[in-house]
């Protein structure tokens, strides 16, 4: 319930300052399991509104993450990305194109700074844990860092899906 009543106010507030709507409920996504992980936190007391922290929350958020993006100059020409698969010659026909589509969205989340691109980056190709990741990025628990990395590769794979005509 709070999810739904507060996300559309915040999410206005925050285009303010980001104009890329999908990173912007991504921040609020990511705002809302702060939120949580302070109301589960018994010695946490609220002295504002929840709409006001959490509008903070997701403004520090984002905040973070165009800084990210300023640090972020530009990927090489040849962004790779092939180190994030076992054995490619053993995926089939259409691979080749899968995985075109695969590091344009890739070079997308990076180019961007999302914190989904990060998250992908730490698990996958420099295999950190679950627990290394969250304190890394901040997601307060594992099973936090578990979900998000759930909610990117379904956003990931709804993409690449888009592109391909799979939809």
């Amino acid at each position: 319930m709070i999810h739904k009543r507060h996300k559309q106010y915040c999410i206005d507030f925050l285009l303010q300052y980001y104009p890329v709507r999908e990173d912007i409920e991504e921040i609020y996504h990511d705002g809302i399991l702060v939120l949580h992980d302070k109301l589960l936190d018994s010695s946490f007391q609220l002295t504002c509104t929840i709409q006001t922290y959490l509008n903070t929350i997701c403004k520090n958020q984002l905040f973070k993450k165009i800084n990210r993006q300023k640090e972020f100059s530009s990927l090489p020409d040849e962004f790779e990305c092939d180190d994030w698969f076992e054995d490619e010659q053993t995926q089939g026909p259409g691979f080749d194109r899968e995985l075109e589509v695969l590091r344009d969205e890739l070079a997308k989340l990076a180019r961007r700074g999302s914190k989904c691109y990060d998250l992908f980056q730490l698990v996958y190709f420099e295999k950190y844990s679950m627990e290394e990741v969250t304190d890394l990025l901040d997601y307060g628990t594992s099973g936090n860092t578990r979900n998000q990395k759930y909610r990117c590769l379904q956003r990931l794979k709804e993409h690449i899906n888009r592109t391909l005509g799979l939809n």
